[in-house]
């Protein structure tokens, strides 16, 4: 799995669609507050996977501790269909 570093803050229009259609599904799980959350993005051969945490976790670490929940959704890129959604912790 490939993971997208930030540093330049530069995705492909690909990424950005997946990350809207990321945001408005957990929206529909959550009423989140965008500020307290950061998106780490990762790609397999068929999927993106976005996943929101904490802004207070360790990137590495998966959900958070705090009580803020995080979320993960696994889109095709063929069609941009969501496979999987669902909260970590």
């Amino acid at each position: 799995m490939n993971a997208y570093s930030n540093e330049n803050k530069v995705v492909s229009g690909v990424v950005a669609k997946s990350i809207e259609i990321a945001c408005r599904e957990f929206e529909k799980k959550l009423n989140v507050q965008w500020e307290s959350y950061v998106v780490t993005i990762s790609e397999t051969e068929n999927y993106h996977v976005i996943v929101f945490s904490s802004k207070d976790v360790p990137v590495e670490l998966r959900g958070s501790p705090d009580g803020m929940p995080g979320f993960e959704i696994k889109i095709k890129k063929s069609n941009y269909e969501i496979s999987e959604s669902q909260f970590i912790r």
